[in-house]
């Protein structure tokens, strides 16, 4: 999943500090995905990876002030 994320998302202009390519949890995916209530799912065709997406359990939630 690292090479796929490393490739794409400069596509998309999501580089730089503040992306997921300069955190170091991109190279250990499964421990970052590994807590309760997360999961990673890993997109494949014809037996090559070529996406996922995933969730972290959080107990912090953002909202406007309304």
């Amino acid at each position: 999943m690292a090479s796929v994320i490393r490739s794409v998302m400069p596509e998309f202009g999501a580089s730089g500090p503040g992306f997921a390519l300069s955190d170091a949890e991109v190279d250990h995916l499964t421990l970052a995905y590994s807590a309760p209530r997360s999961t990673y799912f890993v997109l494949e065709r014809a037996g090559r990876v070529i996406g996922g997406a995933g969730h972290v359990a959080s107990d912090r939630y953002y909202a406007l002030d309304q």
